[in-house]
């Protein structure tokens, strides 16, 4: 017998269901809850490891900044104005991609003869005028190194530095050094 829109029995039935229906709608809205927790506590700690890495790059990006300090500066100033040197005296020049080793250059004339290179940065103490004496290490000397000196300022490449004896108050003049003493490997 059908009691009308007032039948308790009816209402409380589909209350029931609504209950039974917002139940299931909270534990999936709880489950998802759930799962963003998990997924923001996994994001916290991505972004944790990623503001660790940026600041130990910023840390490594300050000490390479003052590791490129102009000596170093000066230094590959050097070997690209004695790798141009060499380009036009028709060697093939090869270059350590290492950035350590005992040899900056190596380079190769037509016939297949290969000259082992360091190249340093003609140096005048700031104190004095006075240059800064360079001799190969150990193991350049044993590998049979060629150190090649060059003059920054006027671009000059050469094999030897000319000793404080020869030059008063041992300041060098490079061009005049290069006219006189050019050597005999540089001619070729």
């Amino acid at each position: 017998m059908d009691k009308g829109p007032n039948d308790l029995e009816e209402q409380i039935d589909k209350l029931k269901k609504q209950v039974v229906f917002l139940q299931s709608k909270c534990r999936q809205a709880g489950k998802a809850i759930l799962d963003l927790e998990v997924e923001n506590g996994g994001l916290k700690k991505d972004i944790d490891r990623l503001v660790e890495e940026n600041s130990n790059f910023e840390i490594l990006l300050k000490k390479w900044s003052v590791a490129r300090d102009s000596k170093h500066i000066k230094g590959d100033r050097a070997e690209l104005i004695a790798q141009e040197f060499f380009i036009k005296k028709g060697f093939y020049v090869f270059n350590n991609i290492s950035q350590h080793g005992p040899v900056d250059i190596v380079i190769m004339d037509k016939d297949g003869h290969v000259m082992l290179i360091d190249v340093k940065a003609l140096s005048l103490r700031t104190k004095n005028g006075w240059k800064v004496n360079r001799i190969p290490t150990k193991e350049q000397a044993k590998l049979g190194v060629h150190l090649v000196f060059v003059d920054l300022e006027t671009g000059n490449v050469m094999e030897d530095v000319p000793t404080r004896k020869n030059y008063k108050n041992n300041v060098i003049n490079i061009k005049e050094y290069m006219e006189i003493f050019t050597p005999e490997w540089l001619d070729g």
